[in-house]
């Protein structure tokens, strides 16, 4: 077996692996979920048993209710006034490609070119 061989049987074997690691992934993924739910719907169920502003002790855990308080934003955050928004900014790297491809001197910002192996 050469050297390329032993590498790329090791890249098919570890690749088969990532394959093997998402599929766990995405399954815990939905059992993740559901215990999530199940875990609200309890909750929910224990808001309704507890007493605003009294503690319980129950099986070495004490339970007491919270109040937090939420802004919820009704209104498109555009119509927002500007001190209530924030404006994310990013670079658009596809007008920068374009331009340097174009000639244009790009400060800040250059197109590398990267080199990969395709196995089919």
């Amino acid at each position: 077996m050469t050297d390329i061989e032993k590498t790329l049987s090791a890249v098919l074997r570890a690749e088969a692996k990532v394959a093997e690691l998402d599929a766990q992934i995405k399954e815990l993924t939905i059992l993740k979920k559901k215990e999530d739910e199940k875990a609200k719907a309890n909750r929910a169920l224990l808001v309704d048993d507890l007493v605003l502003g009294k503690t319980v002790a129950v099986s070495g855990h004490s339970l007491w209710l919270k109040e937090t308080k939420e802004v919820i934003v009704d209104a498109d955050p555009k119509d927002l006034a500007d001190r209530f928004q924030r404006i994310k900014i990013e670079a658009n790297k596809t007008a920068i490609k374009v331009a340097i491809e174009a000639g244009e001197e790009v400060e800040g910002a250059h197109i590398q070119t990267n080199v990969s192996v395709v196995i089919k």
